[in-house]
């Protein structure tokens, strides 16, 4: 089948007018098993498919992909790749040149004996249990952690040279951990002997022949028996990935879950809340006092106040280094990425997986940790700086030479940051403190304004906003050093959606109905308008521009600062970034 569809691709491609063409179908399955003590951890199974066309038209290429693995999907996916070639070519300085090989056909798959998929699911839970509770019964062994994990990719190339390959890879693997605690020494042990397991292009027999339940009592007695490291040894060989986990909210382990889908871990930590699908219901929703997970085929900056206002995110697409996954982790909201297996439907307001479909309003809940989204609001287990986490922060504190501040731009993140040992704020990005709705729409009217009164009589209103800002920060960090970077947005980010404006207008023009606000903030949004908003009108260009801003921002800072010295008696440090 995977030829067909690559087949219709280039058919589709060669008659919309590509001189070239080559097509990629792939279907991607994972299984993932994990235990901790006895507990599930990870018990997750999912499949994910596509084609990916590239095409060269008019000297030009172009690309494109779909998930609708139909006829009239492929089709569709071909025609917008070619229509991408030649949109391409109107700004070519010359033709794309195809250098000349023989085609190749040839069809290759890795070794292996045992399908995994086809051994129980069960079976290879057992397998972790027997191992985890070998590990936990022999004294002094304090945490006992498996995993198990499988991937099988196949996928088919073609072109329209000639070309044909179909490739099978299969991927096993497996480990335990075993670790443990005497007074403050800790100590781990781990087979195979890199953490995380051994994986190899092989089947489940790879998994059979490392013997995890005969090596778990073997690793655990070592454990035991050999002296405890020293603390600077212990702090030097914890992953700093694994702390981060516990720096977040975190799904209580004793609940069951229902795992409706899986991706990628794009952030850490676990949210619960209602579906929205559009960025502007999240803050409307948020505004009122009601949680939300933020559901996007995939985000684009313009989604930015919505991801502010939601306690997670979810996409369909995108990988570790998409603009969700960034972004999440910047803000410290967990985030899973690329679950290719739910299919969103933006007009209906529904997702669907299988047969399960979820609506705007029900509550979902996302494991950021492990790419896990699941059904209903799960309970959760707050970070706290206690108990071995603790105790570890405690013996880095001793041996540490960098002092450590946050990024921090609410009174919320400062005093997590407090909770968590930070030492000052060493980022306050204000442009983060305008992101609610009330203060966005100031902001747009200031950067809109027709006149210097305009402007001003908007910056009017946000110098009490960011002055309140201001002297709760420096309250919180009581003294501690705040640095504060002026206004330092990507300018779109804070202006009406420019496609948004012209759907407005063509409606109302089919309507006859008059959209006046779009009418008069269209040309505006063109004027300001860039090709790359990252490296545009932003910092101090902003500020040379509109020297108001600015003015208007160091006057709430230092009144701020001098209000509460005199107030508490205590100084703030404050430095200003520009």
């Amino acid at each position: 089948m995977m030829r067909d569809f690559a087949n219709w691709a280039l058919e589709t491609a060669k008659l919309r007018g590509a001189t070239y063409a080559d097509a990629r179908v792939m279907d991607i399955r994972l299984r993932d098993l994990s235990t901790k003590n006895g507990q599930v951890g990870t018990l997750a199974e999912s499949e994910s498919y596509g084609i990916g066309i590239r095409v060269i038209a008019q000297g030009s290429w172009g690309f494109a992909s779909t998930d609708r693995l139909t006829r009239e999907g492929i089709a569709a996916c071909a025609a917008e790749a070619v229509a991408i070639a030649k949109a391409s070519a109107l700004a070519k300085k010359h033709d794309v040149e195809m250098v000349q090989v023989d085609a190749y056909q040839d069809t290759w798959q890795n070794p292996y004996v045992k399908d995994p998929f086809q051994i129980p699911i069960e079976r290879q839970l057992d397998l972790l249990l027997a191992a985890d509770r070998e590990m936990s019964r022999v004294k002094g062994v304090t945490v006992a952690e498996t995993s198990m994990s499988f991937r099988r990719i196949e996928q088919f190339f073609a072109s329209s040279l000639g070309s044909a390959i179909h490739q099978i890879k299969m991927q096993s693997g497996a480990g335990i951990v075993a670790t443990a605690f005497a007074g403050n020494e800790i100590q781990k042990r781990s087979y195979p002997n890199s953490f995380g397991g051994q994986h190899q292009l092989a089947g489940y027999e790879l998994v059979e022949s490392l013997d995890l339940e005969g090596n778990a009592l073997r690793i655990a007695v070592e454990l035991a028996k050999e002296g405890l490291i020293t603390r600077d040894e212990a702090v030097a060989r914890i992953d700093p990935a694994s702390l981060d986990q516990l720096l977040h909210p975190t799904i209580d382990p004793a609940a069951k879950r229902d795992v409706i889908a899986t991706g990628l871990p794009a952030s850490p930590g676990a949210a619960s809340g209602e579906i929205v699908f559009s960025s502007d219901e999240a803050a409307k929703l948020q505004a009122d006092g009601r949680k939300v997970i933020l559901v996007r085929i995939e985000t684009s900056p313009e989604d930015i106040h919505g991801m502010h206002a939601a306690e997670g995110i979810l996409t369909t697409r995108g990988g570790m280094t998409s603009h969700a996954a960034v972004v999440a982790r910047g803000m410290g909201k967990p985030c899973v990425s690329g679950c290719g297996t739910i299919r969103v439907d933006y007009g209906r307001g529904t997702m669907s997986i299988g047969s399960r479909t979820f609506k705007t309003g029900d509550v979902i809940t996302i494991d950021g940790s492990l790419g896990q989204v699941l059904a209903g609001r799960m309970p959760m287990i707050e970070p706290k700086l206690s108990g071995e986490f603790g105790t570890l922060m405690g013996w880095a504190d001793q041996v540490r030479k960098l002092g450590v501040r946050v990024n921090a731009d609410t009174p919320e993140d400062a005093r997590t940051a407090i909770k968590f040992g930070g030492e000052g704020i060493g980022l306050c990005r204000t442009e983060h403190m305008f992101f609610e709705e009330t203060r966005i729409r100031t902001v747009r009217e200031m950067i809109l304004a027709e006149d210097e009164q305009a402007r001003r009589a908007a910056l009017s209103k946000l110098l009490p906003m960011q002055r309140a800002d201001f002297v709760e920060l420096f309250e919180i960090m009581k003294g501690l050093p705040v640095t504060i970077r002026l206004l330092d947005p990507p300018l779109h980010e804070f202006l009406p959606d420019y496609t948004d404006l012209r759907v407005r207008m063509a409606r109302a023009e089919a309507t006859g109905a008059p959209d006046e606000e779009a009418a008069a903030q269209l040309p505006k949004v063109e004027r300001l308008k860039e090709v790359n908003p990252m490296l545009g009108t932003r910092g101090c260009r902003l500020g040379i521009e509109i020297p108001d801003l600015y003015r208007m921002q160091v006057a709430a800072i230092l009144s701020a600062a001098c209000d509460v010295k005199t107030r508490t008696g205590v100084e703030p440090i404050v430095e200003i970034m520009l």
